[in-house]
């Protein structure tokens, strides 16, 4: 399953998360609570543990955030990449 996550306002969603055949990919403002000391790095830490997490590259340049400013284990993505995992993947769930 393919998790799209735009907002990220809480840890309730990073919860809901957790499945060893999730895809994460985290969007828009979703991108910044991915920053090195975030409030939610030791959540994002176990998600990642379980999940494959990925983040928009386009949407680390509009916000001026370099790659090496993310949590470890992040992996950036394009866009072609993610319409393929849209492609890949079902059912997509959208979190904002």
């Amino acid at each position: 399953m393919l998790h799209l996550v735009f907002n990220l306002a809480n840890n309730s969603i990073l919860t809901r998360l957790y499945h060893s055949n999730s895809v994460v990919v985290f969007l828009d403002n979703a991108v910044i609570s991915l920053l090195n000391n975030s409030i939610f790095e030791s959540h994002l830490v176990d998600l990642i543990n379980v999940s494959a997490c990925y983040v928009l590259d386009e949407d680390l340049l509009c916000r001026g955030i370099s790659k090496d400013d993310l949590i470890k284990g992040i992996i950036c993505i394009d866009n072609t990449e993610l319409v393929k995992m849209t492609i890949a993947h079902t059912p997509i769930y959208t979190w904002n």
